[in-house]
């Protein structure tokens, strides 16, 4: 049998598998939303009017996936470069990929915008050029080739991966560096914020469905979605407590869909009630999950700043409790020869405070034997 080493074992974390099923049920959601979208005369004549919202869902997955997987790695075994070659790795492919795809459907089609106009070999290339380096196209100049105002006209999703990028680049700098109260108050600040866009109807559309263009406010707007979303994905890695629930998996989907799928409040005439609905729907939040792991009282001010977090939060919460339950047999016998071959140089580590927090507690010794419920894979 190959030896394991114990820098290898800490450096390995459960999988959450449940949420990569919920990731492609948003992703699903958002694919609804784009194709009533093509049918649609107005903002107002969706059938999934609210879809757009996903991607505040996967924002929040993203800023619970980086806080989980690298925050108790800092000083340790990683580096600000370290960080951030780890999430090009990740995130670039798909750049790369969905702008070359891109470019060849956008040239076999003709290459013409969406009112018919002939755009030339050379401005599809420049296009091609910067999306593949994540720089937005400016509405009404050259490389914006469709037309139609998108930061990334040859893979207009792009806009999203841009935010990812910057919520990225936030938490290596500054977010991972705020205590688990200043980021409380981090997340109140930029929901308030997100809040006031929302019901003030700052979009233009009724709705925060905004972030893919730099026309008019896009782009604050979509700062908010992702720092909000972001920051609040980044403060449930720190706090949560897993456990079981059966069937969370399917409450969460039909949550989803049933959230998302209702049509537009209020019409053209009265934006700001659907304003109020995306409010609600990121600012309602699950009061138990801040009763985890926090070493302050109750009656403490950041008890009350973290309630109103958004519905989102709580249908991740809900998926991260419904564990696998399947014990693992070979990585309690591995985990326990570690612990007898090195037990100097096993600690009590962020990572089994918060996924295990009765173990964190107990001693560790020779005969220490462990039988967690979770998958191991390296994130």
């Amino acid at each position: 049998m190959q030896k394991i080493s114990a820098a290898a074992f800490n450096d390995t974390k459960p999988h959450y598998e449940l949420l990569d099923g919920l990731r492609g049920v948003a992703a699903l959601v958002v694919i609804w939303y784009h194709v009533f979208e093509g049918f649609a005369t107005s903002p107002f004549d969706q059938r999934f009017n609210h879809g757009y919202m996903a991607v505040d869902f996967f924002f929040i997955l993203s800023g619970f996936v980086v806080g989980y997987a690298y925050d108790d790695r800092w000083g340790r075994t990683l580096n600000i470069r370290n960080f951030f070659k780890r999430r090009l790795i990740r995130l670039h492919p798909m750049v790369v990929l969905g702008v070359v795809l891109g470019a060849i459907t956008f040239i076999i089609q003709g290459s013409v915008q969406w009112d018919g106009t002939h755009v030339a070999f050379s401005m599809v290339l420049l296009a091609m050029l910067l999306n593949l380096f994540l720089i937005p196209a400016v509405p009404g100049t050259g490389p914006e080739v469709r037309g139609n105002g998108e930061m990334y006209p040859l893979n207009g999703p792009n806009w999203s991966l841009f935010f990812e990028y910057i919520g990225n680049i936030a938490y290596a700098l500054f977010l991972r560096r705020l205590s688990t109260k200043a980021l409380a108050v981090f997340v109140a600040a930029a929901g308030i914020g997100l809040a006031t866009f929302a019901i003030g109807n700052f979009s233009g559309f009724g709705h925060i469905g905004v972030g893919w263009t730099l026309a008019d406010n896009n782009l604050p707007g979509g700062l908010l979605r992702m720092f909000f979303s972001f920051s609040a994905g980044l403060l449930m890695s720190r706090i949560i407590k897993p456990a079981n629930i059966r069937g969370s998996f399917w409450i969460c989907t039909l949550s989803i869909i049933f959230l998302l799928s209702l049509p537009h409040l209020g019409g053209s005439q009265a934006p700001w009630i659907n304003g109020i609905y995306d409010s609600i729907c990121f600012g309602k939040g699950h009061r138990q999950i801040y009763k985890q792991d926090l070493q302050i009282p109750r009656r403490h001010i950041i008890s009350r700043i973290c309630r109103p977090l958004p519905l989102h939060v709580s249908l991740l919460r809900l998926a991260l409790e419904r564990r696998e339950d399947r014990v693992l047999a070979g990585l309690a016998h591995c985990a326990a020869a570690i612990l007898r071959e090195h037990p100097a140089r096993i600690r009590r580590s962020e990572t089994l405070r918060r996924t295990c927090p009765p173990l964190a507690h107990q001693k560790i010794h020779a005969q220490t034997q462990i039988t967690t419920t979770f998958i191991p894979t390296v994130i």
